[in-house]
């Protein structure tokens, strides 16, 4: 940080984070639609897909910001990403009022629910007819990347926010 202020210091930061999880994003929307072979408009699941990852990667890097040492950020951070993928899963199962308060936080769950949609509108909408059929039973709730990329960008902002309130925290005298 030296020689620059805080929100410079935090700004470099954040656009590094949120370049490298578009990038990731890419890549993991090339992997689905040519590998797995997904349906479903590349544009919006790219956006879907990035947005995830630049969500993840900023909260975990406002975490950072906030503690004490490099150690405890990097272990809340594999925590956190790791837990990611089962409590998305977990929110399917848990009885509706309680998934409603969950749901929100979980930044994978927006990832997968809002990538599901685009499915639907292909020409081949076999594999979201039958996700759509199971999630009948359970009151799940599907989304338009719109709505999904809206709570991504809300997670995003709340990790910027920990970012330069952590820096600032940090500041040197």
């Amino acid at each position: 940080m030296a020689g620059l202020r805080p929100a410079a210091y935090a700004w470099s930061k954040l656009v590094f984070a949120a370049l490298l999880g578009a990038a990731q994003g890419a890549w993991m929307t090339f992997f689905v639609k040519t590998i797995c072979q997904f349906p479903g408009a590349w544009g919006a699941q790219f956006l879907v897909l990035g947005g995830t990852c630049a969500a993840m990667s900023v909260v975990c890097l406002g975490l950072s910001a906030l503690l004490t040492s490099p150690e405890k950020a990097s272990l809340l951070s594999i925590y956190l990403v790791g837990f990611q993928l089962p409590l998305s899963g977990v929110v399917l199962a848990l009885p509706t009022a309680i998934a409603w308060l969950v749901r929100p936080l979980i930044t994978t769950y927006w990832g997968w629910i809002g990538y599901l949609k685009p499915m639907g509108e292909a020409d081949n909408a076999s594999l979201y007819t039958a996700v759509q059929r199971v999630g009948e039973d359970k009151d799940w709730w599907y989304v338009a990347p719109g709505w999904a990329l809206a709570v991504l960008a809300a997670h995003f902002l709340v990790g910027a926010g920990l970012v330069f309130w952590g820096c600032q925290k940090k500041r040197w005298p």
